[in-house]
């Protein structure tokens, strides 16, 4: 028997594991026997090798498939995933969240400063009309308001990173909770 004729029918006795398996199988012994061929093997060396018939291989592959399936499903302890989770509680109270608060109202308090810099040419143009203000406050609050449009980018991009990390973190400990491993 050829080797083509062997994994031929090797794929067809594997009929009823999924396909991404068969496939995985199939390329498997593909490479095990270009392997032995390179040590100077025949084919049928090689097939003796492995057991002498294509049924009794995919047999007892199945065999294997199927414990390490019912292996998988076996339902696992929560005790270790609790463990974590109470650990993590504890370390996102004490170690993250005080920082967080601290950096999240220096941001906010920048986003007011930003937001009042970006708004300050009206406020002053609007008092320059109403109550005659002096022309140098007006060409500040235009300074104010050209800086403020130099960092709108760098606002932007900040608040953007800002979320994708919160939302990286987060995911990061739903994934310690749940896969129970950093």
């Amino acid at each position: 028997m050829s080797e083509r004729l062997f994994l031929l029918e090797l794929k067809m006795e594997l009929r009823g594991l999924p396909e991404e398996t068969i496939d995985e199988i199939i390329q498997e012994y593909t490479y095990y026997f270009q392997e032995a061929t390179d040590e100077g093997l025949t084919d049928e060396e090689i097939i003796d090798r492995l057991g002498g018939s294509a049924t009794e291989l995919a047999q007892s592959i199945k065999e294997k498939e199927h414990a390490r399936t019912n292996e998988e499903e076996k339902p696992t302890s929560n005790g270790p995933s609790i463990l974590i989770a109470i650990g993590l509680i504890f370390f996102n109270l004490i170690i993250v969240i005080g920082p967080f608060v601290a950096l999240s109202g220096a941001g906010f308090a920048l986003l007011i400063a930003f937001g009042v810099c970006f708004i300050s040419p009206l406020l002053v143009l609007g008092n320059f009309i109403l109550q005659g203000g002096h022309v140098f406050e007006l060409m500040i609050s235009f300074v104010l308001f050209g800086g403020a449009l130099l960092i709108y980018p760098a606002v932007k991009s900040g608040i953007h990173m800002s979320v994708q990390g919160i939302k990286a973190y987060i995911d990061w400990n739903k994934r310690v909770i749940y896969e129970g491993k950093l």
